[in-house]
């Protein structure tokens, strides 16, 4: 819900706000351009919205609701939050950009109304890839850097050696500890 009424008040702030026709004709006007028609004054309003949109509102959005919200809600604490945006916000604007840039392309194209309405559509592949990373957020962390690509010594419970493993880096020690 709360996703839906941020968006909705990004499309229309951004549909009143930002790059009105004379603003977009006077952005292309800085770059050469001097006579600019309504196909390339479009197109261009379509990429001004998207990388406003990928650059600006996502990290806000990601950093202020998507990432801290998962987290709380996957019993993290509100101090675990800046290492969480950390690790995850480039990872989710980089899958942002993959899924959302053909939508948007749309998106911003239909009016004003019924933008909402195609983002909802849209959003339903979106929740899928946002629903991987919400998963991680706030879970134990384990640190695996410590970890020598060569060899690992594995020790039972009782404190006996058990032999040598070896193991690359890619593989977590939960797994080495649960034998």
């Amino acid at each position: 819900f709360f996703g839906t009424l941020i968006w909705s008040v990004w499309y229309d702030y951004s549909a009143m706000y930002l790059f009105k026709d004379e603003d977009v004709i006077r952005i292309l006007a800085k770059i050469g351009v001097q006579e600019a028609g309504d196909i390339l004054i479009n197109t261009s309003r379509t990429i001004l919205f998207l990388l406003t949109e990928q650059f600006v509102t996502c990290p806000i959005v990601y950093g202020l609701w998507e990432i801290p919200v998962a987290t709380l809600l996957n019993g993290g604490s509100i101090s675990s939050i800046p290492m969480e945006e950390k690790d995850k916000l480039g990872d989710m604007l980089i899958e942002n950009a993959k899924i959302w840039t053909p939508f948007n392309i749309v998106i911003y194209n239909a009016p004003v109304q019924f933008r909402t309405v195609l983002g909802n559509v849209c959003d339903i592949i979106w929740q899928s890839v946002v629903a991987d990373f919400a998963a991680d957020c706030g879970g134990e962390k384990v640190d695996d850097s410590f970890i020598d690509e060569e060899l690992v010594v594995v020790m039972r419970d009782d404190g006996v050696d058990d032999g040598f493993d070896y193991i690359g880096k890619d593989q977590k020690i939960r797994e080495l500890v649960k034998e």
